[in-house]
């Protein structure tokens, strides 16, 4: 009868499903819908197979993202939209978002706590957020008015004098 059929080809399509899935260390949730069978909270961990081999695929595509860029600006160049030298003057990056899921509220909380205590630096913090330490460093500058000497300080360091540029 119909339904026979259809069950089956329902457990083919769930095995083709698992298989594809498998190539990629993914979840048996995320490829077949079926929850019943994983842990979504465990399966996005930064420990968890599948998402390292997400972290692992962005960094792959970082460079063909930006061949992508580069042949946007190009074709820019090409139509007289940009001057002719504008690879030359910019400095082009490619960041991917963060793939692990946190509770980022709690992670921040336990950075502020390390800070004050002097166990993790602030840049170590800003780095681990993908922040340039240097950019973050002018914006804050720039944010106070440019007053200071463009040092972050840490709670615990001592006052430097406010020097005027």
């Amino acid at each position: 009868s119909q339904s026979r059929y259809t069950a089956v080809h329902l457990e083919v399509f769930q095995g083709l499903l698992r298989s594809a899935g498998n190539r990629h260390n993914a979840p048996e949730w995320l490829v077949s819908s079926d929850s019943s069978n994983g842990n979504y909270a465990s399966s996005l961990t930064a420990e968890a197979p599948f998402t390292r081999h997400c972290v692992r695929l962005q960094e792959f595509y970082k460079s063909h993202f930006m061949k992508v860029i580069k042949a946007a600006i190009q074709s820019a160049i090409t139509a007289k939209m940009l001057p002719s030298n504008t690879l030359n003057l910019v400095n082009l990056t490619v960041k991917a978002p963060s793939v692990e899921t946190r509770d980022k509220a709690a992670e921040a909380n336990a950075n502020q706590i390390y800070a004050t205590l002097g166990i993790k630096s602030k840049q170590t913090i800003a780095q681990e957020l993908g922040l340039d330490w240097e950019q973050e460093e002018v914006n804050q500058h720039e944010a106070n008015g440019g007053a200071g000497d463009g040092i972050l300080k840490l709670p615990d360091s001592p006052e430097q004098p406010e020097t005027e540029y």
